[in-house]
């Protein structure tokens, strides 16, 4: 079940693009799966700068941005196990926001 609502959910995010403007600096975000697995990864909006922001053995996906850039909100799968998690683009660091049996 989780495959296949990773799956659409991560076509639908692979057909609109989310970007965001952060001060001068423009990105585009997109889920990709060039290393094995999904992750997150951003990209200037001149297609350059290519980056791999989550860079976990888990699959992730479904970036939505804080309006700063700063943050975004993201859903990976862990132990088989999808949960919710926020990011500080900065720092790289990352916290879970649901921690449920089920599916988030």
């Amino acid at each position: 079940m989780f495959k296949a609502v990773f799956m659409m959910s991560t076509l639908l995010l692979m057909t609109s693009f989310w970007a965001y403007t952060a001060g001068d600096v423009r990105y585009i975000s997109f889920s990709s799966n060039r290393s094995g697995n999904f992750d997150i990864y951003t990209i200037d909006i001149n297609g350059e700068n290519l980056r791999n922001i989550t860079d976990s053995r888990e699959n992730d996906a479904g970036a939505t941005w804080s309006p700063d850039g700063r943050f975004f909100a993201y859903h990976a799968e862990l132990n088989g196990n999808v949960d919710i998690y926020v990011m500080d683009i900065e720092r790289k660091e990352h916290h879970r926001l649901t921690n449920d049996p089920g599916d988030d």
